[in-house]
């Protein structure tokens, strides 16, 4: 889960998370919905703000069409298979 990955970046980091799914990030801003898993999502991403590691979540229309995300997923699919991935972050430019 991404927000695993988040509790190794340095304190002070800014991530940005980008879902398709509408419901999955409604499900998370809505205060009454109780599901075990949108409440560990939500435990952890309060979590992480209070070691200042900033998680904003975003919707975007579909992976399918934006540029680099058909070869990110070709990798991410590809890195399925291995018994070992190396993980590569790199800090954004804006």
């Amino acid at each position: 889960m991404a927000l695993d990955f988040c509790v190794s970046l340095r304190d002070g980091s800014l991530v940005h998370i980008y879902r398709d799914s509408t419901s999955a990030l409604q499900s998370l801003a809505d205060p009454r919905n109780t599901p075990e898993i949108a409440n560990v999502i939500k435990r952890s991403v309060e979590s992480l703000n209070r070691v200042n590691k900033i998680v904003l979540l975003h919707w975007i229309k579909a992976y399918v069409g934006y540029p680099g995300n058909e070869l990110a997923n070709h990798h991410t699919k590809r890195a399925t298979k291995l018994d070992q991935v190396n993980v590569f972050t790199y800090k954004s430019t804006q």
